[in-house]
């Protein structure tokens, strides 16, 4: 798996003078003695040379270099007029002691920025590759003939700005192949890039080598389903400026990210492994046919339950999604990863239409549970997508109700001590309108018409830790019931749960005294067995109500249900109130003396604070002094180059809008070179508008 093997294989890629054949007017690879770019430095590196330039003057005897000489040593900065308008930007530095003899540290940065502004970016093309031919050339000097043969290259350019060319080979041999790995036309003794996340349609996986494993494609390693090795050889190459290792050993290569450049190689290397991939899977399917009709006649033709095929694919699902558990992965993608499984344990399927919540709700908790009980770690990282949200009071967030995002939600101090859990989100612009939650200091959860997980987990969580009122809001039907027991008490998906709630209704009860009548239906879904042992006669009578045989396949009842929505506006709030007041609703928030004491110092200070800033500014009349002063620097600040600013910021952090580059440049180019003046402007306006103010 190196370049380290006999034979000379490691003149698979070139690393001296060799040339593949290839159009002589093209060169094959950029070499240390052609011009460097400013657009391959980031920040810190160029800030390193710079004064490694200087240490090597003050300590060492050598040359301290002029700065125009220093700036025509890059590309396309060789140019004396190039050169000079760079420089230009900076009269006081005329050689590059200057930098440190004037403390002006922060102007090497925009040094970097000037150069990058007066060039264009290196093509990729610059960097050079291997190319097609001269893998395939190889490949046959050590194999011999190729049954097949694939070659991608991609370029991109990571997150520090720096571009990069993938070059990925791979050939059918006869006998046994390997992998080569290189980095700029040399090898490396391991996987270059073994930390990065690949994901690709069909495969996830950590490194180079796990993803060409699970893509049935790896010269030595076997994917774990097939244990028949393909014949391949394989060749990885990475071309980048500069690139930085995270190790002593040179091998792996920092600044390829998961989210990124994962993606994009991946896709490129599946592309060409895909013909092995489909096979792989060929194999791996007859293979599990032919155990599956073994295992079918020993247990006498009878057949594998959905339950335990479901439980007989379950890890390997999750394995395969979350890379072995490094990273999350949503019940509904591990749904799917399930579903595709079990067609060669069972001929059982998933219903199109319930499949995914009988194995979200049922399925998955007990084989969790199951796990536990036999002293097995629960499967890790799985979380079940928002459905829901809450809403904070006075102006505050609304925070959506998944799992994940219910473990990293954090209640703010003071602000709100109820919560108002509401079956059906349609009802909140009316509970808003009504401004429950502003009169109330409460917040509101939002339901889709069940309770999730990560609801009950947010209720357990305010009452046990913050002590809050819990409220919860619903129809009067079976289901709406059904909410208020599972997020009070303990169920097969959150065992040990048990939280206090003060049932605001929807009742049976409730309908009848205020003289609503309930709708008829006839229902088919299943009861669950909990819940009516709960149920009085009357609620019985509504909600279990009148067998009325079969239709087609299912048991139909006649019931009876009143909704939320089926009450008016007015009728809904007024409800709302009046169960508050005999609930015993707590007094809005106050805090605890001790922390108003607190509290009422800071917010006064502030206060003040704000009051004095409108004093000053009206006495020294700081808006016509912010207009005095951008007028008089706007030239200085040069932004007719607002652009090439901006693509520089992006280069340094992709992750940041036009707006952040552009004023990350201007404070940049303030604190290095217009501070200064513009205090001593700012004070003289002062000092002229005060003694106006004495006259």
């Amino acid at each position: 798996m190196t370049f380290g093997r006999s034979k000379g294989r490691g003149l698979l890629i070139s690393s001296g003078s060799y040339q593949p054949t290839r159009d002589p007017g093209k060169r094959f690879k950029y070499v240390p003695s052609d011009p460097t770019s400013p657009h391959w430095y980031d920040d810190e590196a160029f800030r390193r040379l710079v004064y490694s330039h200087i240490a090597h003057h003050r300590h060492e005897g050598g040359d301290d270099l002029p700065l125009r000489a220093f700036v025509r040593q890059y590309k396309g900065l060789t140019a004396t007029s190039k050169a000079k308008a760079v420089c230009d930007e900076f009269p006081e530095i005329k050689m590059l002691s200057n930098f440190e003899e004037n403390g002006a540290d922060d102007m090497v940065g925009l040094l970097l920025d000037e150069m990058k502004r007066h060039t264009d970016a290196p093509s990729h093309a610059t960097l050079g590759s291997v190319g097609k031919e001269h893998f395939r050339e190889r490949f046959e000097e050590f194999y011999g003939d190729l049954n097949r043969y694939n070659y991608k290259k991609i370029t991109g350019t990571l997150p520090t700005g720096m571009p990069y060319v993938f070059e990925f080979a791979i050939a059918e041999v006869e006998n046994t192949g390997d992998l080569f790995t290189a980095v700029n036309y040399s090898p490396t003794f391991d996987d270059p890039l073994s930390g990065v996340r690949f994901t690709s349609p069909k495969i996830c996986s950590k490194g180079i080598e796990a993803f060409l494993a699970e893509g049935f494609a790896h010269p030595k390693y076997s994917n774990y389903e097939d244990p028949a090795a393909p014949n391949t050889a394989v060749a990885i190459h990475i071309i980048t400026p500069a690139p930085l290792f995270m190790d002593q050993g040179k091998t792996r290569l920092e600044g390829f990210t998961n989210d990124l450049e994962g993606p994009a190689i991946a896709t490129a290397m599946f592309s060409k492994i895909k013909p092995y991939y489909t096979e792989g899977k060929r194999r791996v399917k007859g293979k599990r046919s032919r155990e599956r009709a073994k295992n079918v006649s020993r247990a006498g033709e009878k057949e594998m339950s959905l339950k335990d095929a479901t439980a007989a694919v379950l890890e390997e699902a999750w394995k395969h999604t979350t890379g072995n558990g490094e990273l999350p992965v949503g019940v509904r993608r591990l749904f799917y990863a399930v579903r595709s499984r079990i067609p060669v344990l069972t001929d059982k399927r998933f219903n199109p239409d319930r499949g995914y919540k009988y194995f979200s709700q049922t399925l998955l908790p007990e084989y969790q549970a199951q796990r536990e009980q036999e002293g097995k770690e629960r499967l890790a990282g799985v979380y079940y997508d928002p459905r829901g949200k809450l809403h904070e009071p006075h102006g505050g967030s609304s925070v959506d109700l998944g799992t994940r995002e219910v473990e990293a939600y954090e209640f703010p101090d003071y602000v709100f001590d109820k919560l108002l859990y509401v079956e059906k989100k349609g009802q909140f612009p009316l509970l808003k309108a009504a401004r429950l939650m502003e009169r109330y200091d409460m917040g509101i959860v939002t339901g889709e018409g069940f309770s999730t997980v990560a609801a009950r987990t947010l209720v357990q969580t305010a009452q046990k830790d913050q002590k809050y009122q819990i409220f919860v809001l619903h129809d009067a039907d079976y289901p709406g019931y059904n909410i208020v027991r599972t997020l009070r008490d303990e169920t097969a998906r959150m065992p040990g749960h048990s939280v206090e709630l003060y049932d605001l209704g929807l009742t049976v009860e409730q309908v009848i005294q205020k003289g609503k009548e309930p709708e008829e239906y006839e229902r088919s879904s299943a009861m669950p067995s909990e819940l009516e042992p709960l149920l009085s006669h009357i609620e019985r009578e509504w909600f279990v109500g009148e067998y009325l045989g079969k239709k087609g396949n299912k048991d139909t009842y006649s019931s009876k249900r009143f909704e939320l929505d089926d009450l008016t506006a007015p009728e809904t709030i007024t409800h709302i109130e009046d169960r508050l007041g005999e609930l015993g609703v707590e007094p809005k928030v106050i805090p605890p003396d001790g922390v108003l004491a607190e509290r009422r110092e800071q917010m006064y200070r502030a206060e003040v604070g704000g009051w004095v800033d409108e004093i000053i500014a009206e006495i020294l009349l700081t808006d016509e002094l912010k207009a005095k002063m951008a007028e008089e620097f706007e030239e200085r600040f040069k932004l007719q180059g607002a652009r090439a600013w901006i693509e520089t910021g992006f280069k340094r952090d992709d992750t940041q809008s036009w707006r952040d580059a552009l004023k990350g440049t201007l404070q940049r180019a303030y604190d290095a070179k217009h501070e200064a003046d513009m205090e001593a402007s700012v004070r003289e306006y002062i000092r002229e508008t005060v003694a106006e103010e004495d006259e």
